[in-house]
């Protein structure tokens, strides 16, 4: 819980310095400046958003983990991947890729 909340937060401190960043380098650059003046920022900006992105996907990984561990039906219904009985097998399988596309 502490972790996903750590996230969370994290994500949010990204997202509010993202929108900082982007903000003073759309107000720098209508300036004209040389562009190497604005490097770092850029950097800035293109690192925040990767940030943001990440740690927005780890807390959702790290909720929906806990929330799986919780409830004793989740662990049971899910599995890595599509299951078993919805991939064709046999002879449907050897059809379907036989078939020609149809458009």
């Amino acid at each position: 819980m502490a972790l996903s909340i750590a996230l969370a937060a994290g994500a949010t401190g990204a997202a509010m310095a993202l929108l900082a960043t982007s903000g003073y380098l759309i107000s720098r650059a209508a300036q004209r400046p040389m562009v190497i003046a604005l490097a770092v920022t850029i950097t800035a900006v293109r690192s925040f958003g990767i940030a943001r992105a990440t740690l927005r996907y780890s807390e959702r990984l790290a909720s929906h983990e806990l929330t799986c561990a919780s409830s004793p039906g989740c662990a049971r219904t899910s599995s890595p991947g599509w299951p078993r009985s919805s991939r064709p097998s046999g002879p449907r399988r050897a059809r379907r890729a036989a078939r020609p596309l149809r458009r």
